[in-house]
């Protein structure tokens, strides 16, 4: 195995193992988040100038049904989607066109991660007027503190070519 290889792979253990054991605490905005539906465009609504952008997808209230979680730095909501398997397709390909286009933009380091399931349905309760579960919003966020840290190291590798 590549030293460098092993040295990454160590370091974002070491990283994470410290994010654990400090802990995220999820934003007001986080807690009071109201999913809206996917539609053709809806990228439109996701600045894009974020660098680091984090999707994860978590199970619906029925069969089909996710939401899409966007993160920017692994920290805050930009906004929740409520999407079908279809639209989770659309909007994996729209990061794609936006974030790595055929023509490439030189000095472009942006990137995202998709990281979920697509199982369900079983997901949280209704966020209703009060908003989501707040450990649930603890583990979406968690888990966009953890990705954003990997996919940071790998584009720092990536780059250092």
């Amino acid at each position: 195995m590549n030293l460098r290889i092993a040295c990454l792979l160590l370091s974002i253990a070491t990283v994470g193992c410290a994010a654990h054991a400090q802990g995220v605490t999820p934003s007001k905005e986080a807690l009071s988040a109201k999913p809206i539906p996917w539609k053709e465009g809806s990228l439109n609504l996701v600045p894009t100038t974020i660098s680091h952008l984090q999707v994860i997808i978590t199970p619906g209230f029925e069969r089909g049904q996710h939401f899409a979680w966007f993160m920017a730095g692994g920290r805050d909501v930009v906004q929740v989607f409520s999407a079908s398997n279809t639209d989770v397709d659309e909007m994996t390909s729209e990061l794609n066109r936006r974030y790595f286009p055929e023509e490439g933009v030189p000095g472009d380091k942006r990137s995202f991660v998709i990281f979920g399931t697509y199982k369900g349905p079983g997901g949280p309760p209704d966020p209703g007027p009060i908003g989501w579960p707040e450990l649930y919003v603890v583990m979406v966020v968690q888990a966009a503190f953890d990705v954003n840290i990997a996919q940071v190291h790998v584009d720092e590798a990536r780059v250092e070519k």
